[in-house]
Protein backbone atom coordinates (compact mmCIF):
# COMPACT_ATOMS: atom_id res chain seq x y z
CA UNK A 1 0.00 0.00 0.00
CA UNK A 2 2.81 2.43 0.85
CA UNK A 3 4.31 1.76 -2.64
CA UNK A 4 0.87 2.83 -4.33
CA UNK A 5 0.98 5.64 -2.63
CA UNK A 6 4.90 6.84 -3.22
CA UNK A 7 3.96 6.08 -6.84
CA UNK A 8 0.64 8.23 -7.12
CA UNK A 9 2.56 11.10 -5.34
CA UNK A 10 5.41 10.96 -7.91
CA UNK A 11 3.27 10.69 -11.22
CA UNK A 12 1.37 13.85 -9.11
CA UNK A 13 4.25 15.62 -8.93
CA UNK A 14 5.61 14.98 -12.24
CA UNK A 15 2.23 15.94 -14.18
CA UNK A 16 2.31 19.03 -12.13
CA UNK A 17 5.76 20.21 -13.26
CA UNK A 18 5.31 19.14 -16.55
CA UNK A 19 1.80 21.49 -17.02
CA UNK A 20 3.87 24.31 -15.29
CA UNK A 21 6.76 23.81 -18.05
CA UNK A 22 3.54 23.53 -20.68
CA UNK A 23 1.82 27.07 -19.29
CA UNK A 24 5.20 28.55 -19.18
CA UNK A 25 6.00 27.17 -22.90
CA UNK A 26 2.90 28.66 -23.66
CA UNK A 27 2.85 32.08 -22.17
CA UNK A 28 6.47 32.70 -23.75
CA UNK A 29 5.33 31.68 -26.71
CA UNK A 30 2.14 34.05 -26.75
CA UNK A 31 4.78 36.55 -25.94
CA UNK A 32 6.85 35.96 -29.06
CA UNK A 33 3.76 36.18 -30.82
CA UNK A 34 2.47 39.77 -29.34
CA UNK A 35 5.82 41.00 -30.03
CA UNK A 36 6.33 39.83 -33.81
CA UNK A 37 2.63 41.27 -34.18
CA UNK A 38 2.73 44.32 -32.28
CA UNK A 39 6.20 45.36 -33.16
CA UNK A 40 6.59 44.75 -36.80
CA UNK A 41 9.31 47.57 -37.32
CA UNK A 42 11.33 47.54 -34.10
CA UNK A 43 14.53 46.55 -34.17
CA UNK A 44 15.85 42.99 -33.61
CA UNK A 45 17.95 44.22 -30.57
CA UNK A 46 14.20 45.68 -28.87
CA UNK A 47 12.21 42.39 -29.70
CA UNK A 48 15.43 40.11 -28.39
CA UNK A 49 15.52 42.47 -24.88
CA UNK A 50 11.78 41.83 -24.62
CA UNK A 51 11.71 38.64 -24.78
CA UNK A 52 14.18 38.35 -22.17
CA UNK A 53 12.51 40.77 -19.69
CA UNK A 54 9.42 38.79 -20.17
CA UNK A 55 10.62 35.47 -19.58
CA UNK A 56 12.67 37.04 -16.22
CA UNK A 57 8.87 38.37 -15.44
CA UNK A 58 7.34 35.05 -15.86
CA UNK A 59 5.25 34.29 -12.33
CA UNK A 60 5.38 30.48 -13.11
CA UNK A 61 8.91 30.27 -14.32
CA UNK A 62 10.68 27.74 -11.64
CA UNK A 63 14.23 28.96 -12.25
CA UNK A 64 16.26 31.37 -12.90
CA UNK A 65 16.42 33.39 -16.36
CA UNK A 66 18.38 30.85 -18.97
CA UNK A 67 20.55 32.73 -21.34
CA UNK A 68 21.33 29.34 -23.35
CA UNK A 69 17.73 28.35 -23.97
CA UNK A 70 17.43 31.67 -25.42
CA UNK A 71 20.77 30.88 -27.46
CA UNK A 72 19.40 28.13 -28.78
CA UNK A 73 16.02 28.78 -29.08
CA UNK A 74 16.42 32.05 -30.74
CA UNK A 75 20.13 32.31 -31.90
CA UNK A 76 20.36 35.58 -29.95
CA UNK A 77 23.13 36.52 -27.20
CA UNK A 78 24.99 39.90 -25.91
CA UNK A 79 27.97 38.76 -27.55
CA UNK A 80 27.08 37.84 -31.20
CA UNK A 81 24.48 41.25 -31.15
CA UNK A 82 27.29 43.28 -29.46
CA UNK A 83 23.94 44.36 -27.72
CA UNK A 84 24.05 46.05 -23.43
CA UNK A 85 22.24 43.52 -21.71
CA UNK A 86 21.43 46.29 -19.18
CA UNK A 87 19.34 48.14 -21.91
CA UNK A 88 16.65 49.35 -19.72
CA UNK A 89 12.90 48.54 -19.95
CA UNK A 90 12.25 52.39 -19.74
CA UNK A 91 14.06 53.33 -23.00
CA UNK A 92 12.83 50.64 -24.99
CA UNK A 93 9.46 51.76 -24.48
CA UNK A 94 10.02 55.49 -24.52
CA UNK A 95 11.34 54.90 -28.14
CA UNK A 96 8.67 52.49 -29.01
CA UNK A 97 6.06 55.18 -27.68
CA UNK A 98 7.73 58.08 -29.47
CA UNK A 99 7.53 56.11 -32.80
CA UNK A 100 3.81 55.05 -32.19
CA UNK A 101 2.82 58.67 -31.02
CA UNK A 102 4.46 59.73 -34.81
CA UNK A 103 2.80 57.36 -36.83
CA UNK A 104 -1.10 58.24 -35.01
CA UNK A 105 0.03 61.79 -35.32
CA UNK A 106 0.74 61.34 -39.32
CA UNK A 107 -2.21 59.41 -39.63
CA UNK A 108 -4.41 62.25 -38.34
CA UNK A 109 -2.69 64.42 -40.54
CA UNK A 110 -2.79 62.47 -43.10
CA UNK A 111 0.59 61.54 -43.55
CA UNK A 112 1.48 58.51 -45.29
CA UNK A 113 4.27 56.45 -44.50
CA UNK A 114 6.47 57.33 -47.96
CA UNK A 115 5.58 61.00 -47.01
CA UNK A 116 7.05 60.95 -43.69
CA UNK A 117 10.21 61.21 -44.24
CA UNK A 118 10.04 64.31 -46.28
CA UNK A 119 7.47 66.00 -43.43
CA UNK A 120 9.58 65.33 -40.46
CA UNK A 121 11.87 68.05 -39.08
CA UNK A 122 15.85 67.82 -40.10
CA UNK A 123 18.54 68.71 -38.06
CA UNK A 124 19.86 71.64 -39.18
CA UNK A 125 23.53 71.24 -41.11
CA UNK A 126 26.58 73.12 -41.06
CA UNK A 127 25.43 75.34 -43.94
CA UNK A 128 27.01 79.40 -43.70
CA UNK A 129 26.26 82.35 -44.71
CA UNK A 130 28.90 83.66 -47.34
CA UNK A 131 28.78 87.55 -47.15
CA UNK A 132 31.00 89.56 -49.85
CA UNK A 133 33.41 92.50 -48.01
CA UNK A 134 31.45 95.45 -47.04
CA UNK A 135 28.09 94.28 -46.95
CA UNK A 136 25.51 94.05 -43.87
CA UNK A 137 25.23 90.10 -42.98
CA UNK A 138 21.95 90.85 -41.76
CA UNK A 139 20.21 92.53 -45.05
CA UNK A 140 22.82 92.62 -47.25
CA UNK A 141 23.00 95.97 -48.35
CA UNK A 142 26.46 97.82 -48.62
CA UNK A 143 27.60 99.49 -45.57
CA UNK A 144 28.49 102.84 -45.31
CA UNK A 145 29.43 105.13 -42.38
CA UNK A 146 28.85 108.82 -44.12
CA UNK A 147 25.41 109.41 -43.92
CA UNK A 148 23.92 109.31 -40.70
CA UNK A 149 20.05 107.74 -40.74
CA UNK A 150 20.59 106.65 -44.06
CA UNK A 151 20.78 102.91 -45.33
CA UNK A 152 23.55 100.64 -44.25
CA UNK A 153 24.89 103.30 -42.20
CA UNK A 154 27.53 101.80 -39.44
CA UNK A 155 29.48 103.89 -37.25
CA UNK A 156 32.89 104.84 -38.74
CA UNK A 157 34.56 103.57 -35.57
CA UNK A 158 32.82 100.46 -36.36
CA UNK A 159 34.32 99.24 -40.17
CA UNK A 160 37.64 99.88 -39.02
CA UNK A 161 39.29 95.99 -39.22
CA UNK A 162 40.77 96.26 -35.53
CA UNK A 163 37.25 96.80 -34.13
CA UNK A 164 36.08 93.52 -32.31
CA UNK A 165 33.10 92.66 -34.35
CA UNK A 166 29.42 91.75 -34.27
CA UNK A 167 26.01 93.30 -33.57
CA UNK A 168 26.78 93.12 -29.59
CA UNK A 169 28.74 92.69 -26.81
CA UNK A 170 27.75 89.13 -26.29
CA UNK A 171 27.94 87.94 -29.70
CA UNK A 172 31.80 88.10 -30.12
CA UNK A 173 31.77 84.50 -31.52
CA UNK A 174 29.87 86.03 -35.03
CA UNK A 175 32.91 87.93 -37.29
CA UNK A 176 30.04 89.08 -39.48
CA UNK A 177 29.33 93.22 -39.56
CA UNK A 178 25.46 94.42 -39.46
CA UNK A 179 23.65 97.67 -40.01
CA UNK A 180 22.62 100.33 -37.80
CA UNK A 181 18.84 99.63 -38.97
CA UNK A 182 19.36 95.46 -38.41
CA UNK A 183 21.26 96.21 -34.95
CA UNK A 184 18.25 97.79 -33.80
CA UNK A 185 15.84 95.07 -35.23
CA UNK A 186 17.56 92.38 -33.64
CA UNK A 187 17.89 94.01 -30.41
CA UNK A 188 15.34 96.23 -29.98
CA UNK A 189 12.22 95.40 -32.43
CA UNK A 190 10.60 96.48 -34.68
CA UNK A 191 8.94 99.45 -32.74
CA UNK A 192 12.37 100.58 -32.12
CA UNK A 193 12.89 101.55 -35.89
CA UNK A 194 10.66 104.83 -35.59
CA UNK A 195 11.87 106.57 -38.89
CA UNK A 196 9.37 105.92 -41.68
CA UNK A 197 12.37 106.54 -44.04
CA UNK A 198 13.94 103.12 -43.40
CA UNK A 199 10.84 101.38 -43.81
CA UNK A 200 10.70 99.60 -47.62
CA UNK A 201 7.38 101.09 -49.56
CA UNK A 202 7.21 104.65 -47.03
CA UNK A 203 11.17 105.67 -47.46
CA UNK A 204 12.35 107.93 -50.67
CA UNK A 205 15.85 106.21 -50.79
CA UNK A 206 16.03 104.92 -54.19
CA UNK A 207 17.44 100.89 -52.45
CA UNK A 208 14.08 100.94 -50.04
CA UNK A 209 11.73 101.43 -52.90
CA UNK A 210 9.88 98.85 -54.26
CA UNK A 211 10.91 99.17 -58.01
CA UNK A 212 14.65 99.10 -56.41
CA UNK A 213 13.16 95.58 -55.61
CA UNK A 214 11.43 94.71 -58.54
CA UNK A 215 15.14 95.22 -60.31
CA UNK A 216 16.79 92.70 -58.08
CA UNK A 217 14.66 89.88 -58.98
CA UNK A 218 14.02 90.88 -62.45
CA UNK A 219 17.80 89.17 -63.32
CA UNK A 220 16.75 85.73 -61.79
CA UNK A 221 15.09 84.73 -65.08
CA UNK A 222 18.26 85.71 -67.15
CA UNK A 223 19.50 83.46 -64.48
CA UNK A 224 20.31 79.16 -65.47
CA UNK A 225 18.95 78.44 -61.30
CA UNK A 226 16.34 76.45 -59.64
CA UNK A 227 13.49 79.08 -58.02
CA UNK A 228 11.87 78.13 -55.06
CA UNK A 229 8.60 80.35 -54.35
CA UNK A 230 7.32 80.88 -50.67
CA UNK A 231 3.67 81.73 -50.55
CA UNK A 232 2.22 82.46 -47.14
CA UNK A 233 -0.70 79.56 -46.54
CA UNK A 234 -2.65 82.66 -44.21
CA UNK A 235 -2.43 84.90 -47.24
CA UNK A 236 -1.97 82.80 -50.17
CA UNK A 237 -3.11 85.02 -52.64
CA UNK A 238 -1.88 88.28 -51.75
CA UNK A 239 1.75 86.30 -51.21
CA UNK A 240 1.69 85.16 -53.73
CA UNK A 241 3.44 87.01 -56.81
CA UNK A 242 1.43 88.63 -59.44
CA UNK A 243 4.40 88.48 -61.93
CA UNK A 244 5.75 85.48 -60.71
CA UNK A 245 5.92 83.36 -64.21
CA UNK A 246 7.94 86.21 -65.64
CA UNK A 247 10.44 86.51 -62.72
CA UNK A 248 10.62 82.58 -63.01
CA UNK A 249 11.42 82.52 -66.96
CA UNK A 250 12.13 78.71 -67.99
CA UNK A 251 13.86 77.60 -64.87
CA UNK A 252 11.98 74.95 -62.67
CA UNK A 253 9.99 76.40 -59.86
CA UNK A 254 9.21 74.96 -56.76
CA UNK A 255 6.36 75.94 -54.33
CA UNK A 256 6.76 75.97 -50.94
CA UNK A 257 3.48 76.79 -49.09
CA UNK A 258 4.66 78.27 -45.39
CA UNK A 259 3.11 78.43 -41.57
CA UNK A 260 1.65 75.32 -42.29
CA UNK A 261 2.22 74.38 -38.48
CA UNK A 262 -0.12 77.15 -37.93
CA UNK A 263 -3.21 75.30 -39.54
CA UNK A 264 -5.27 73.56 -37.47
CA UNK A 265 -4.13 70.02 -36.07
CA UNK A 266 -6.78 67.50 -37.86
CA UNK A 267 -6.27 69.33 -41.34
CA UNK A 268 -5.73 66.63 -44.22
CA UNK A 269 -2.12 67.77 -46.12
CA UNK A 270 -3.14 65.63 -49.06
CA UNK A 271 -6.00 68.26 -49.44
CA UNK A 272 -3.79 71.07 -49.35
CA UNK A 273 -1.59 70.02 -51.25
CA UNK A 274 -4.43 69.28 -54.18
CA UNK A 275 -5.88 73.11 -53.22
CA UNK A 276 -2.66 74.36 -53.34
CA UNK A 277 -1.69 73.30 -56.93
CA UNK A 278 -5.30 74.02 -58.06
CA UNK A 279 -5.30 77.75 -56.85
CA UNK A 280 -1.43 77.97 -58.29
CA UNK A 281 -2.82 76.90 -61.86
CA UNK A 282 -6.45 79.19 -61.79
CA UNK A 283 -5.05 82.06 -59.83
CA UNK A 284 -1.43 82.53 -61.33
CA UNK A 285 -0.94 80.14 -64.55
CA UNK A 286 1.22 78.26 -63.54
CA UNK A 287 0.53 75.42 -65.45
CA UNK A 288 3.83 73.82 -65.06
CA UNK A 289 4.19 73.07 -61.70
CA UNK A 290 2.91 69.14 -60.62
CA UNK A 291 1.46 67.78 -57.56
CA UNK A 292 5.74 66.80 -56.57
CA UNK A 293 6.14 70.29 -57.00
CA UNK A 294 4.53 71.61 -54.15
CA UNK A 295 5.49 71.81 -50.56
CA UNK A 296 4.00 72.28 -47.44
CA UNK A 297 6.77 73.82 -44.99
CA UNK A 298 7.30 75.73 -41.16
CA UNK A 299 10.17 77.79 -41.57
CA UNK A 300 9.50 78.09 -37.36
CA UNK A 301 9.86 74.21 -36.90
CA UNK A 302 11.45 72.64 -39.77
CA UNK A 303 8.25 71.18 -40.67
CA UNK A 304 9.00 70.04 -44.76
CA UNK A 305 12.18 72.07 -44.75
CA UNK A 306 14.15 69.17 -45.19
CA UNK A 307 12.17 67.53 -48.23
CA UNK A 308 11.95 71.06 -49.96
CA UNK A 309 15.75 71.14 -49.92
CA UNK A 310 16.66 67.77 -51.21
CA UNK A 311 14.46 68.22 -53.98
CA UNK A 312 15.66 71.86 -54.94
CA UNK A 313 19.12 70.88 -54.48
CA UNK A 314 18.76 67.68 -56.51
CA UNK A 315 17.35 69.47 -59.18
CA UNK A 316 20.31 72.49 -58.92
CA UNK A 317 23.10 69.61 -58.80
CA UNK A 318 21.72 68.27 -62.39
CA UNK A 319 21.44 71.65 -64.15
CA UNK A 320 24.66 72.87 -62.64
CA UNK A 321 23.45 76.05 -60.97
CA UNK A 322 22.39 77.78 -57.61
CA UNK A 323 18.49 77.97 -55.77
CA UNK A 324 16.67 81.44 -55.27
CA UNK A 325 14.23 82.32 -52.88
CA UNK A 326 11.11 84.79 -53.97
CA UNK A 327 8.15 85.88 -52.48
CA UNK A 328 6.25 88.67 -51.45
CA UNK A 329 7.31 90.94 -47.71
CA UNK A 330 7.19 89.23 -44.89
CA UNK A 331 6.27 85.29 -45.95
CA UNK A 332 9.74 83.95 -43.93
CA UNK A 333 11.94 83.27 -47.25
CA UNK A 334 14.96 84.73 -44.62
CA UNK A 335 13.40 82.47 -41.46
CA UNK A 336 13.91 79.53 -44.07
CA UNK A 337 17.57 79.88 -44.27
CA UNK A 338 18.05 80.78 -40.43
CA UNK A 339 16.04 77.36 -39.99
CA UNK A 340 18.43 75.17 -42.56
CA UNK A 341 21.52 76.73 -40.88
CA UNK A 342 20.20 76.62 -37.24
CA UNK A 343 21.15 80.96 -37.04
CA UNK A 344 18.52 83.21 -35.49
CA UNK A 345 18.25 86.37 -37.04
CA UNK A 346 15.51 88.12 -35.02
CA UNK A 347 15.19 88.44 -31.12
CA UNK A 348 15.90 85.31 -29.21
CA UNK A 349 12.82 82.73 -28.49
CA UNK A 350 11.97 82.86 -24.51
CA UNK A 351 13.93 85.82 -23.64
CA UNK A 352 13.04 89.05 -21.96
CA UNK A 353 14.47 92.44 -21.77
CA UNK A 354 14.55 94.88 -19.56
CA UNK A 355 13.29 98.41 -19.77
CA UNK A 356 16.79 99.34 -21.44
CA UNK A 357 16.23 96.90 -23.69
CA UNK A 358 18.65 94.60 -22.83
CA UNK A 359 18.74 90.82 -23.27
CA UNK A 360 17.64 88.69 -19.87
CA UNK A 361 18.35 84.70 -20.19
CA UNK A 362 19.90 82.52 -23.02
CA UNK A 363 20.69 84.56 -26.11
CA UNK A 364 21.29 82.54 -29.72
CA UNK A 365 24.41 81.22 -30.17
CA UNK A 366 24.80 82.86 -33.64
CA UNK A 367 22.99 85.42 -35.49
CA UNK A 368 22.37 84.77 -39.57
CA UNK A 369 19.63 86.90 -41.75
CA UNK A 370 17.75 89.40 -40.17
CA UNK A 371 14.20 89.26 -39.51
CA UNK A 372 11.36 90.94 -38.68
CA UNK A 373 7.24 91.57 -38.35
CA UNK A 374 8.42 94.42 -40.88
CA UNK A 375 7.74 94.32 -44.63
CA UNK A 376 10.89 94.56 -46.71
CA UNK A 377 14.16 93.87 -43.70
CA UNK A 378 16.34 91.92 -46.51
CA UNK A 379 17.50 94.20 -48.91
CA UNK A 380 19.85 92.48 -51.41
CA UNK A 381 20.64 89.03 -52.38
CA UNK A 382 22.00 86.78 -49.46
CA UNK A 383 24.00 83.79 -49.94
CA UNK A 384 23.93 80.53 -48.30
CA UNK A 385 26.17 77.51 -49.57
CA UNK A 386 24.15 74.16 -49.05
CA UNK A 387 26.71 71.38 -50.05
CA UNK A 388 27.44 69.84 -53.43
CA UNK A 389 28.39 73.35 -54.60
CA UNK A 390 24.90 74.49 -54.54
CA UNK A 391 24.10 77.97 -52.81
CA UNK A 392 20.64 78.77 -51.74
CA UNK A 393 20.06 82.74 -52.15
CA UNK A 394 17.58 84.65 -50.01
CA UNK A 395 16.03 87.85 -52.03
CA UNK A 396 14.26 90.81 -51.13
CA UNK A 397 10.77 90.31 -50.43
CA UNK A 398 8.66 92.47 -52.73
CA UNK A 399 6.20 95.14 -51.26
CA UNK A 400 2.64 94.05 -52.86
CA UNK A 401 0.42 97.43 -51.89
CA UNK A 402 -2.80 95.07 -52.04
CA UNK A 403 -1.90 93.46 -48.45
CA UNK A 404 -3.73 95.00 -45.32
CA UNK A 405 0.17 94.67 -43.82
CA UNK A 406 1.61 97.54 -46.21
CA UNK A 407 -0.58 100.12 -44.65
CA UNK A 408 0.16 98.76 -40.90
CA UNK A 409 2.36 100.13 -38.25
CA UNK A 410 4.83 97.93 -36.08
CA UNK A 411 2.33 96.99 -33.36
CA UNK A 412 -0.33 96.37 -35.68
CA UNK A 413 1.96 94.20 -37.63
CA UNK A 414 2.62 91.42 -35.21
CA UNK A 415 -1.09 91.57 -33.86
CA UNK A 416 -2.44 90.75 -37.47
CA UNK A 417 0.63 88.32 -38.31
CA UNK A 418 -0.42 85.04 -36.79
CA UNK A 419 2.66 83.17 -34.88
CA UNK A 420 1.00 80.24 -33.50
CA UNK A 421 -2.24 77.89 -33.88
CA UNK A 422 -5.23 79.33 -35.39
CA UNK A 423 -8.40 78.25 -34.08
CA UNK A 424 -11.30 79.51 -36.53
CA UNK A 425 -14.49 80.37 -34.80
CA UNK A 426 -17.77 80.04 -36.40
CA UNK A 427 -20.53 82.29 -35.84
CA UNK A 428 -24.01 82.42 -37.36
CA UNK A 429 -25.05 85.73 -39.15
CA UNK A 430 -28.70 86.67 -40.47
CA UNK A 431 -29.69 89.84 -42.32
CA UNK A 432 -28.61 93.37 -40.08
CA UNK A 433 -25.84 91.39 -38.11
CA UNK A 434 -22.18 92.20 -38.64
CA UNK A 435 -18.70 90.46 -37.51
CA UNK A 436 -15.90 92.77 -36.90
CA UNK A 437 -12.30 92.00 -37.52
CA UNK A 438 -10.58 94.41 -34.74
CA UNK A 439 -11.67 97.89 -36.50
CA UNK A 440 -9.57 96.79 -39.80
CA UNK A 441 -12.49 95.04 -41.42
CA UNK A 442 -16.51 93.63 -41.21
CA UNK A 443 -18.26 91.06 -42.43
CA UNK A 444 -21.95 90.88 -42.82
CA UNK A 445 -24.38 88.99 -44.42
CA UNK A 446 -26.49 91.63 -46.89
CA UNK A 447 -29.28 89.42 -47.99
CA UNK A 448 -30.40 85.88 -47.79
CA UNK A 449 -31.00 83.74 -45.19
CA UNK A 450 -28.85 83.16 -42.26
CA UNK A 451 -25.41 81.50 -42.88
CA UNK A 452 -22.26 80.37 -40.71
CA UNK A 453 -19.03 82.34 -41.18
CA UNK A 454 -15.52 80.55 -40.04
CA UNK A 455 -13.03 83.05 -39.12
CA UNK A 456 -9.17 82.03 -39.91
CA UNK A 457 -6.90 85.05 -38.32
CA UNK A 458 -4.27 86.00 -35.83
CA UNK A 459 -5.21 85.25 -32.34
CA UNK A 460 -4.45 88.45 -31.68
CA UNK A 461 -6.93 90.02 -33.95
CA UNK A 462 -10.53 90.61 -32.28
CA UNK A 463 -13.70 88.97 -33.39
CA UNK A 464 -16.87 90.66 -32.57
CA UNK A 465 -20.58 90.77 -33.69
CA UNK A 466 -22.78 93.50 -33.52
CA UNK A 467 -25.74 95.04 -35.13
CA UNK A 468 -25.12 96.37 -38.76
CA UNK A 469 -26.56 99.54 -38.03
CA UNK A 470 -24.95 102.41 -36.43
CA UNK A 471 -21.30 100.69 -38.04
CA UNK A 472 -19.19 103.62 -38.10
CA UNK A 473 -19.81 105.55 -34.75
CA UNK A 474 -19.56 101.78 -32.84
CA UNK A 475 -16.18 101.71 -34.87
CA UNK A 476 -15.21 105.19 -33.80
CA UNK A 477 -16.70 104.15 -30.28
CA UNK A 478 -14.91 101.18 -29.07
CA UNK A 479 -11.60 100.64 -32.02
CA UNK A 480 -8.58 101.06 -29.26
CA UNK A 481 -10.64 99.08 -26.50
CA UNK A 482 -12.93 96.62 -27.69
CA UNK A 483 -11.51 96.15 -31.21
CA UNK A 484 -8.51 95.49 -31.77
CA UNK A 485 -5.60 96.63 -33.63
CA UNK A 486 -5.66 99.04 -34.75
CA UNK A 487 -4.77 100.12 -30.71
CA UNK A 488 -5.48 103.67 -30.85
CA UNK A 489 -8.66 105.12 -32.47
CA UNK A 490 -6.95 107.82 -34.30
CA UNK A 491 -5.18 105.54 -36.56
CA UNK A 492 -8.21 104.62 -38.33
CA UNK A 493 -7.99 107.45 -40.34
CA UNK A 494 -4.64 107.04 -41.15
CA UNK A 495 -5.28 103.53 -42.18
CA UNK A 496 -8.43 104.79 -44.39
CA UNK A 497 -11.54 104.23 -45.21
CA UNK A 498 -13.77 101.14 -45.34
CA UNK A 499 -14.40 100.10 -49.10
CA UNK A 500 -17.52 98.07 -49.44
CA UNK A 501 -17.56 95.03 -51.57
CA UNK A 502 -20.55 92.87 -52.41
CA UNK A 503 -20.09 89.35 -52.59
CA UNK A 504 -22.82 86.80 -54.34
CA UNK A 505 -22.52 83.20 -52.58
CA UNK A 506 -24.29 79.60 -53.98
CA UNK A 507 -24.34 77.51 -50.29
CA UNK A 508 -23.55 74.18 -50.86
CA UNK A 509 -25.33 72.91 -48.08
CA UNK A 510 -24.65 72.81 -44.46
CA UNK A 511 -22.06 70.04 -44.14
CA UNK A 512 -19.12 71.73 -46.05
CA UNK A 513 -18.19 75.76 -46.90
CA UNK A 514 -19.30 76.82 -50.64
CA UNK A 515 -16.34 79.39 -50.84
CA UNK A 516 -14.03 81.21 -49.06
CA UNK A 517 -13.36 85.00 -48.72
CA UNK A 518 -10.12 86.72 -48.47
CA UNK A 519 -8.73 89.49 -46.52
CA UNK A 520 -5.05 90.01 -47.72
CA UNK A 521 -3.29 90.68 -44.88
CA UNK A 522 -5.66 89.76 -42.24
CA UNK A 523 -6.91 86.37 -43.06
CA UNK A 524 -9.88 84.71 -44.52
CA UNK A 525 -13.31 83.67 -43.70
CA UNK A 526 -15.52 80.20 -45.48
CA UNK A 527 -19.34 80.57 -45.66
CA UNK A 528 -21.75 77.51 -45.32
CA UNK A 529 -25.13 77.20 -45.94
CA UNK A 530 -27.75 76.08 -48.44
CA UNK A 531 -29.23 78.52 -50.72
CA UNK A 532 -28.18 81.80 -52.50
CA UNK A 533 -26.97 84.92 -50.26
CA UNK A 534 -25.08 88.59 -50.52
CA UNK A 535 -22.36 89.08 -48.24
CA UNK A 536 -21.27 92.76 -47.61
CA UNK A 537 -17.46 93.08 -47.05
CA UNK A 538 -16.06 96.29 -45.95
CA UNK A 539 -11.80 96.70 -45.82
CA UNK A 540 -9.57 99.82 -46.32
CA UNK A 541 -8.83 101.12 -49.71
CA UNK A 542 -6.62 99.15 -51.74
CA UNK A 543 -6.82 95.59 -49.86
CA UNK A 544 -7.62 92.57 -51.76
CA UNK A 545 -10.98 91.09 -51.19
CA UNK A 546 -10.83 87.76 -53.56
CA UNK A 547 -13.70 84.81 -53.17
CA UNK A 548 -11.72 81.56 -53.66
CA UNK A 549 -12.41 77.56 -53.35
CA UNK A 550 -12.67 76.48 -49.57
CA UNK A 551 -9.21 75.60 -48.11
CA UNK A 552 -10.74 74.03 -44.92
CA UNK A 553 -14.14 73.32 -45.51
CA UNK A 554 -15.18 71.07 -42.70
CA UNK A 555 -14.68 73.59 -40.02
CA UNK A 556 -18.20 75.13 -39.66
CA UNK A 557 -19.57 72.73 -37.47
CA UNK A 558 -16.78 72.01 -35.01
CA UNK A 559 -15.38 75.61 -34.42
CA UNK A 560 -19.42 77.17 -33.42
CA UNK A 561 -19.09 80.35 -31.42
CA UNK A 562 -21.52 82.24 -29.77
CA UNK A 563 -21.49 86.13 -28.97
CA UNK A 564 -22.10 86.90 -24.90
CA UNK A 565 -22.05 90.46 -24.97
CA UNK A 566 -18.61 91.78 -25.53
CA UNK A 567 -16.88 88.34 -26.27
CA UNK A 568 -17.39 85.35 -28.12
CA UNK A 569 -17.66 81.47 -26.39
CA UNK A 570 -16.72 78.64 -28.23
CA UNK A 571 -18.15 75.27 -27.57
CA UNK A 572 -15.34 72.82 -26.90
CA UNK A 573 -14.09 71.45 -30.34
CA UNK A 574 -14.97 67.73 -31.05
CA UNK A 575 -12.63 66.00 -33.25
CA UNK A 576 -14.36 64.19 -36.30
CA UNK A 577 -11.00 63.47 -38.49
CA UNK A 578 -13.42 61.55 -40.86
CA UNK A 579 -15.35 65.04 -41.54
CA UNK A 580 -11.87 67.06 -42.72
CA UNK A 581 -10.72 65.41 -46.14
Amino acid sequence: MLRVVVSALIMFSASRGLATAFLSARRLGHVVFKAQCRRPKLAHKTQSVQLSRFARKDPDDPGPFDEESLKFDFGWSPENEGLDESVGESDEFEDDMGRRIREAKNLEMGIDDEDDREWEPKPARNYALTIPEGTCAGCGIILQSARLGEPGYLPAEKLEPSTPQGEDEDASESPSLICQRCHRLRNYGVQSLKDPELRPGLSHFEELKPEAFEDLLAVVSKKRCVVVTLIDIFDFHGSLLPGLKQIVGGNPLLVAVNKVDLLPGDMSVDRVKHWVLGECRDFAALDRVRLGDVHLVSARTGLGVGGLLDKARALAKQRGCDIYVVGAANVGKSSLLNRLADLDGGQAAGTKRSKKGKVQGKAPKKRGITTSSLPGTTLSFLRMEVGENVALVDTPGLILPHQLTAALNPEELRAVIPNKKVEPTTLRLAEGKVALLGGLASVELAEGRPFFFTFFHAPDVTLHATKAEGLEDFLRAHTGSLLKPPFEAARLEAIGELVEHLIPVDGAGWKEASCDIVLSGLGWFSITGAGPCTVRVRAPRGTMVVQRDPLMPFEAKATMGKATGGRIVKKPRKKKTGDRR
